[in-house]
């Protein structure tokens, strides 16, 4: 039996991370109480209510073209009811808990901020 040199040992270790990492995406099912998207589009809006949790400002947001209205999370900072906000893209999580407010929102994007 031949030995391998450090450069073929190497070459063996990449490949079978690189295989198992493959199936494991291809196999990977996500449960639909912690599906995540990315959000591509910045966030923006006239603030309707605002909720401070921790190191966390909650800040549900009513978009003036379509009307539509969306929760997003982002580093505390100082806004009000009634602000215009503009959020930079982030990743929308669904159904996603939040203990101390004993409540579930069924889609918030958590967002850096502006």
């Amino acid at each position: 039996m031949t030995k391998l040199n450090y450069k073929q040992k190497l070459f063996i270790a990449i490949l079978s991370v690189f295989i198992f990492t493959l199936f494991g995406f291809l196999n990977f099912k996500t449960s639909p109480s912690i599906a995540a998207e990315i959000q591509m589009d910045t966030v923006s809006g006239s603030v309707v209510e605002a909720h401070n949790v921790g190191d966390r400002l909650l800040v549900l947001i009513k978009n003036r073209k379509d009307m539509s209205k969306k929760w997003v999370a982002v580093p505390a900072t100082d806004i009000s009811v009634g602000d215009r906000v503009l959020f930079k893209p982030g990743i929308v999580m669904n159904n996603f808990n939040i203990k101390s407010l004993n409540r579930t929102y069924s889609r918030i994007v958590l967002s850096p901020g502006s």
